[in-house]
């Protein structure tokens, strides 16, 4: 096993955070980083989704969130005390078949397609201080992936329309955001056929039932334990709720 691999399994063990002074000891190339996911998921998982985006170069970049991670809509994830972590507003997809390649066809890929939903991804890691953490640290850590709240399916969508849309964020019963909002990290089906194509059957592959989710619409913003959140996207009649 890789010494990344050992000092990331501690960390969630202890809760205790790979310093910044670990990071050049540490740090992994691309390959390594993907070794590292490889190495973890076999005592994290099962998998039950990914995290999808892309690196300055326009890299595709994909990490696993393990199915002990992900909750229901209204999700409280710390029973009592816990660090702060960040929140992104998410949309989803829901994989209704195994997508080892991308589907030669738009009409296929929709068939692949289960259904799309609002959700709710919570961002920690195992990392400290992530903003100075080079991409390939944060890669290997599963994207800084600490949680995965599902809410509720959306009706009707367009694949090819979701990179703008109306966005409601209410925290502790204060409005936050409430606009029309953009994907900074592009289409979201883009990320979708991005990180398929490059990651092929890398730990186990993308499978049906798992679902995937395409790059914030509201940044990342860090709140305490104790936290409500909800999220609506008005032009979908959709919304998802959680509790820090």
């Amino acid at each position: 096993m890789l010494a990344l691999s050992k000092a990331l399994l501690a960390a969630r063990s202890t809760g205790a955070a790979l310093s910044v002074a670990d990071y050049d000891e540490l740090m992994p190339s691309r390959a390594d980083a993907f070794k590292v996911q490889e190495e973890l998921a076999e005592t994290q998982g099962p998998i039950g989704g990914w995290k999808v985006a892309v690196d300055p170069q326009g890299h595709a970049l994909y990490a696993p969130m393990y199915a002990a991670d992900i909750r229901e809509n209204g999700a409280r994830f710390f029973e009592k005390d816990g660090k702060p972590l960040g929140v992104e507003c998410e949309l989803a997809f829901r994989l209704a078949k195994d997508l080892p390649e991308v589907p030669a066809t738009e009409a296929e890929l929709m068939d692949a397609i289960e259904g799309l939903y609002a959700v709710i991804e919570f961002i920690g890691g195992r990392i400290e201080d992530l903003d100075k953490a080079p991409v390939d640290l944060k890669l290997a850590d599963n994207l800084a992936n600490a949680g995965f709240v599902v809410g509720q399916k959306i009706a009707e969508w367009d694949l090819n329309n979701l990179t703008d849309v109306d966005l409601k964020l209410i925290i502790n019963e204060g409005t936050v955001i409430d606009t029309r909002v953009t994907n900074v990290l592009g289409a979201p089906v883009d990320l979708l056929k991005g990180a398929v194509r490059a990651a092929g059957n890398h730990c186990g592959g993308f499978k049906a039932g798992q679902y995937v989710t395409t790059g914030s619409l509201s940044g990342c913003t860090f709140y305490p334990a104790g936290t409500s959140i909800r999220v609506e996207y008005p032009a979908f009649d959709a919304s998802v709720s959680a509790v820090i």
